[in-house]
């Protein structure tokens, strides 16, 4: 007779995840550049004592072309990223894995999952940091080409910032995490996709307050330190990246490329612990966006 589990159809694997990380949800965590992600999944089992005996596993990139398939046999629902395997360049990847039963039964493909692979320090050469004790508000204006299949800001302002593009607000504390600057600053990676405008200028806006920078009220231990040197303590470095269906990357706008303005923003003083003190009529005047150009 035929065992009755093995007329029962196998579901897709679900909780897809990629070191932790998974680009469709909300917030999004990008991999750092160089990663081996680790994929795991939950296989869908239809009876007691089912395991899983092998899976295979699909990579694509943004434009839908394979960058590594493969199949292994093992009870395990994980897989680190081959080491052989192609590398992961910067970008983002979807992926999808179907498991096979010990009893022969292959499960349909997962619903598609996806990662994102951050910018190396190689793709930051030619992005400068703009800055200016006096200016707290840069911006810019760029277009965007037709068919882009992704768009990715990747932007670091320091102490915090605040981002805007086309008036929705990206971040409401910080795109730089809380870190010691002296030696060290994370930049955050953001999905700008469906916010940007084809046929019209996209703006794009920062705003930068002092936050742990502020010398006046944090003191330089060490006067040897790498914080100690300069006296900016608002900067912001940005790069925004598209994919287009060629599978070319772009650069939308960064930082350098002249086409940024600076002006000093309502925003007339601010503190970690104080808070800040917000002069609405300069908002209202910089509406238009900032007249000095950097």
């Amino acid at each position: 007779m035929t065992p009755l589990n093995s007329l029962l159809p196998l579901f897709p694997p679900i909780r897809l995840r990629a070191s932790s990380s998974d680009w469709f949800a909300s917030p999004k965590f990008a991999l750092p550049h160089g990663s081996t992600p680790v994929f795991s999944w939950a296989p869908q089992h239809t009876d007691r004592g089912s395991v899983q005996a092998s899976f295979n596993l699909t990579i694509w990139s943004a434009v839908g072309r394979v960058v590594w398939s493969g199949d292994a046999a093992s009870s395990q629902p994980r897989m680190r990223y081959p080491p052989d395997a192609p590398r992961l360049e910067p970008g983002t990847y979807v992926w999808q894995v179907a498991t096979r039963e010990a009893d022969g039964r292959i499960s349909p493909p997962s619903a598609p999952s996806a990662l994102h692979v951050a910018l190396g320090h190689g793709e930051w050469d030619g992005v400068p940091w703009l800055g200016s004790a006096s200016k707290n508000v840069y911006s810019t204006t760029f277009d965007c080409p037709a068919g882009a299949v992704t768009s990715v800001l990747y932007i670091c302002g320091l102490g915090y910032s605040r981002v805007e593009l086309n008036g929705h607000v990206l971040n409401t504390l910080t795109t730089a995490p809380w870190t010691q600057y002296a030696y060290v600053n994370g930049f955050s990676t953001l999905d700008v996709k469906d916010l940007l405008l084809v046929g019209e200028p996209n703006r794009l806006v920062v705003s930068l307050g002092r936050g742990w920078r502020d010398r006046t009220a944090f003191r330089i231990l060490k006067g040897d330190d790498v914080a100690s040197d300069g006296k900016v303590e608002r900067v912001v470095r940005a790069k925004l990246v598209a994919t287009l269906s060629t599978g070319d990357s772009v650069a939308l706008s960064h930082t350098g490329d002249g086409k940024w303005h600076a002006a000093a923003g309502p925003t007339t003083a601010d503190s970690v612990y104080n808070g800040e003190e917000y002069d609405a009529r300069v908002a209202e005047r910089l509406r238009g966006g900032p007249p000095n150009a950097n």
